[in-house]
């Protein structure tokens, strides 16, 4: 499952003396803490990848004038972030002061893959929720500017609080149960309050632009049965934000 490091008593001999260099057809990195890439012994390996990496890609890097820096930077760059998965899938002492077992660490290894592609797609989610809400603000804005009935001031004002929310500010709770917490005690944000409202009023316009519903098939818009008329209640937002 793991990469094997080398041989420990090789590896200082080699720093040390320079007896007995890395083999180049079946790698063993050394996976010292100290160790890393500014190691004699890891040094030799990254010198091996890359002129391997210029012989077979040679016309690739002279067209695009591909420095061996660059190359090297590279690769140390990916031996770095293969390096701290390595380290934290080595067995760790557990409070019992025993080392965990393979499948001890095995479990938590994965768990914490887990958790962490759980916070991605959340991330992810929010940001897509996020780029959707400014979509709709912006050409709501655009498309009623000038018209002296129109309910942009409080486009802009929705455009405002999401700029100030932004995407983190994009709750997922409704969407996901990825990270379910347990809450102790709850505290109240009466800035916050509103927010729900106000995102509503950005994701009900979403289902009446016109272009979104020209992409939905016919017994989807049928469904809808969306209307072209302007709703009341962006009226009745339009004067309590005038009045505040």
């Amino acid at each position: 499952m793991w990469h094997q490091e080398a041989d420990r008593t090789a590896v200082e001999a080699y720093n040390v003396s320079g007896e007995g260099a890395p083999g180049i057809i079946d790698i063993h990195f050394d996976m010292r803490t100290s160790g890393s890439n500014v190691s004699l012994w890891n040094f030799v390996i990254f010198e091996h990848l890359l002129e391997t990496f210029k012989t077979d890609n040679a016309t690739f890097i002279a067209d695009n004038n591909i420095t061996d820096r660059y190359i090297n930077d590279l690769i140390e760059d990916k031996f770095s972030r293969g390096w701290q998965t390595w380290r934290g899938g080595q067995p760790k002492l557990k409070s019992t002061g025993i080392l965990e077992t393979p499948e001890e660490c095995e479990t938590r290894v994965l768990l914490a893959d887990k958790r962490m592609k759980e916070r991605a797609r959340t991330d992810q989610r929010r940001r897509g929720k996020f780029d959707r809400r400014h979509a709709t603000v912006k050409k709501v804005i655009a498309l009623h500017v000038g018209d002296s009935e129109s309910d942009v001031a409080v486009w802009r004002f929705l455009e405002k609080v999401l700029d100030l929310l932004g995407p983190d500010g994009m709750s997922s709770e409704d969407t996901c149960d990825d990270l379910p917490e347990t809450v102790f005690r709850v505290k109240v944000l009466e800035w916050r309050r509103p927010m729900d409202d106000h995102m509503a009023i950005i994701d009900n316009e979403r289902l009446y632009n016109p272009d979104w519903l020209k992409a939905q098939n016919a017994q989807q818009i049928h469904t809808l049965a969306v209307s072209s008329e302007k709703f009341d209640w962006i009226r009745v937002v339009a004067t309590l934000a005038h009045t505040m």
